[in-house]
């Protein structure tokens, strides 16, 4: 570390140095012209009597000024232990506990005394020179410290990273360099990323102004600057009390431009302390005093809706009743601010855009175009570019279909069970029948009884099955018990059978409804079911939640996702074999306004399964907002009291109300009619039957072709 002298030496008192050799040499000569000439002798020596005084004089003013104005201005006499115990006082009485971090552009006379008084009150670590050989002076993490390449500083991961302190505290000595020096050091230590980061600097006064308007200081709050006292032009006694003054400024963070300067906050003595009663870092976030803030959004009702007005000059947004509405006309009320509102340049939510930039709402928060976005759901990826308030509401996909349609009558006969009853019933007759005849085969063998053929024995168990007794039964014991336990299961059966046979012939039955993506996949594969979705959700969220999505049947409804217009896929919904995907929240608004009759009817079905989108809903803020945790806070309490769910419910029901008042007026509403089944005894009609007559015919024409095939085999 450099060193330096603190005996340092006035112009005047070189002025007398120079005159006293001066004058040495001077005597010198006259002693050497004292036998040529005793006139210039005596002449020399007046002139020497003479002004020795002045200079003297000249010597003692320039100590008594730089004595005066070493307490603002000159580094020596002390004041660097000063600014030192000013330091340390405002750190143990504020911000006892913090993990400090205190940062040097250069070495300074300061700097020792900053180091032994700041590392009495708690853990510190000390940085000094901010470039790419920066060295870590004091403290226990790495001996280097260098940028990050995200634009974060490394000691900001390691530093801070690994304390468990609740606070932190950037430090900065300012009291050895120039303004330029401190600038870059503030650029460096990335503070614009850590706004509730308190700052404590100490310098002189007449840089408090510009380093308080430094840009890397843009979202810090609670920022301090400590200088000593500066009477300029007065003279003070070493001894007196205003060698230990000490100011403290602060800065207005939302206060409009001409009101944002340095304030004096506090004057003490150093020997008196500061009292506990002053508040030195305020919340500033309680109140935003007026202050404008940038809002960057997309329309997505319920959460959000507004409309756009152009004209030459500027293009106007004006908010309409949505759940974002409602929360920011709270906050804007309650926490004194305005705001003004935007789209993004390319109308996009937000995805990857290469070399670390994104698209969309998710780009111009990151650039810092806008403060925040109301409504941007959380992704991983998006969470690395931009800060997110608390979770809100969750986004959920569903998938819209219609109802289930009635299915054909002439299938009723099958319906009572299912295929794979109908195969083991085939299977157990084909199985018996040949079991009879190798039985009868057997006991013809033995006794010479006579036997059935094998055609016989498969029509004998189709017989017992369809109450079509036989008039011969088998006269072998064993055959006897076989048939004996077939008319066992031919009870169950048949008793099944009718009981369900009666239910499906009065109550129409209708095809499977379709509630998961696996449904939605196989009807895609099985029957060629089409689907669809907006255009606009599948440059965001909706995207990665299908390409990123683990489930197989997700991606297989991806690979066949159709983007389409909301009206062209309703009209398709209605008519069957295609689904709707979109949120849960707009596709209820949309059926229950103009797709349900005044009887509550509807004839699209809604999925019972609804597939999360990532984390949820928040709001989206720039790097490094001041004001994100004072967001979430009020909307953490919009969550407690219920207000989020009670305000999209009304925002829901109040939309649907008033589309439906308004298509009534003009006429255009969709009228939907239920005819519900009277709950009266159902006479059954040649339509509930027509499986049974189908069946006939069928059987006749099974008939006939056989005995067309017999006669020509015959012929031939």
């Amino acid at each position: 570390m450099e060193r330096h002298s603190h005996n340092k030496t006035g112009p005047a008192e070189q002025y007398l140095f120079t005159w006293l050799w001066f004058g040495g040499l001077s005597f010198r000569t006259i002693a050497k012209q004292t036998r040529r000439s005793p006139s210039t002798v005596r002449n020399g020596m007046l002139v020497l009597a003479g002004v020795t005084p002045l200079v003297l004089l000249c010597s003692v003013v320039s100590r008594a000024v730089a004595a005066g104005l070493s307490v603002g201005e000159d580094p020596g006499g002390g004041w660097e232990d000063h600014v030192a115990q000013a330091a340390s006082q405002v750190v143990q009485l504020y911000l006892a506990g913090c993990h400090l971090v205190l940062a040097a552009p250069s070495p300074s006379r300061a700097l020792p005394h900053l180091i032994r008084r700041l590392s009495e009150v708690g853990e510190l670590a000390v940085f000094l020179q901010p470039c790419r050989d920066a060295k870590l002076l004091h403290g226990r993490p790495k001996e280097e410290v260098f940028p990050g390449n995200d634009g974060v500083p490394y000691f900001w991961r390691e530093v801070w990273g690994s304390s468990k302190a609740t606070c932190r505290a950037f430090l900065l000595d300012h009291t050895a360099c120039s303004t330029d020096t401190a600038a870059r050091l503030l650029s460096w230590s990335g503070l614009w990323l850590q706004p509730d980061t308190r700052v404590v600097m100490v310098g002189s006064r007449k840089d408090v102004d510009e380093l308080f308007r430094h840009a890397a200081l843009r979202n810090t709050p609670h920022v301090l600057y400590i200088t000593p006292y500066n009477r300029r032009r007065t003279r003070v006694h070493p001894d007196r009390g205003e060698r230990h003054s000490m100011q403290v400024y602060s800065r207005c963070l939302y206060c409009p431009p001409l009101e944002a300067g340095p304030r004096l906050l506090l004057q003490w003595n150093l020997r008196d302390g500061i009292s506990e009663d002053i508040e030195m870092f305020k919340d500033q976030n309680k109140d935003f005093m007026g202050r404008k803030l940038r809002i960057v959004l997309m329309p997505y009702f319920p959460y959000v809706s507004y409309r756009v007005e152009q004209n030459t000059s500027a293009t106007t947004v004006h908010f309409e009743d949505s759940l974002n509405t409602r929360m920011v006309t709270a906050l804007a009320e309650h926490m004194n601010f305005t705001y003004e509102a935007q789209e993004p340049t390319d109308y996009k939510w937000g995805v990857p855009a290469g070399g670390g930039n994104w698209t969309g709402i998710v780009g111009t928060l990151q650039h810092e175009l806008a403060d925040f976005s109301m409504d941007l759901t959380l992704t991983p990826g998006r969470a690395t570019a931009v800060e997110y308030s608390r979770i809100y509401i969750d986004e959920l996909v569903v998938i819209l279909t219609s109802k289930p349609k009635p299915l054909p009558e002439y299938l009723s006969l099958i319906r009572p069970l299912e295929g794979e009853v109908w195969g083991a019933i085939v299977v157990c007759v084909m199985v018996w029948g040949t079991v009879l005849w190798v039985m009868e085969r057997l006991s013809h063998w033995i006794t010479a009884r006579r036997y059935f053929s094998f055609s016989s024995s498969i029509f004998y168990g189709w017989g017992l099955l369809l109450e079509d007794h036989p008039f011969e039964p088998p006269s072998n014991p064993a055959s006897q018990i076989l048939v004996s336990m077939w008319l066992l299961v031919y009870l169950i059966l048949s008793t099944a059978y009718r009981s369900s046979l009666i239910s499906h012939l009065v109550v129409k039955d209708k095809s499977s409804v379709i509630n998961n993506m696996e449904q939605l996949a196989e009807r895609g594969e099985k029957e060629g079911w089409e689907w669809g979705i907006p255009g606009p959700r599948m440059t965001g969220a909706y995207e990665t939640f299908f390409v990123t999505s683990p489930t197989p049947a997700i991606i297989k409804v991806h690979k066949a996702l159709k983007i389409t217009d909301t009206d062209e896929a309703m009209k398709r919904v209605l008519e069957g074999g295609f689904s709707y995907i979109d949120n849960y929240y707009f596709i209820q608004t949309l059926v229950s306004t103009f797709y349900t009759d005044d009887s509550g009817y509807t004839p699209v079905h809604i999925s019972t399964t609804h597939y999360p989108l990532f984390a949820g809903n928040g709001w989206g803020f720039r790097p490094g907002a001041p004001f994100r945790q004072r967001f979430s806070s009020a909307i953490q309490q919009f969550i407690d009291s219920g207000l989020i769910t009670y305000w999209m419910d009304d925002v829901v029901r109040t939309h649907t109300r008033e589309e439906r008042r308004a298509s009534k007026e003009k006429g255009t509403q969709l009228q939907l009619t239920f005819k519900e089944t009277s709950d009266g005894l159902v006479a059954l009609r040649l339509s509930h039957l027509q499986g049974a007559f189908y069946a006939l015919f069928l059987g006749q024409s099974a008939a006939f072709l056989a005995f067309l095939c017999e006669r020509l085999s015959r012929l031939r």
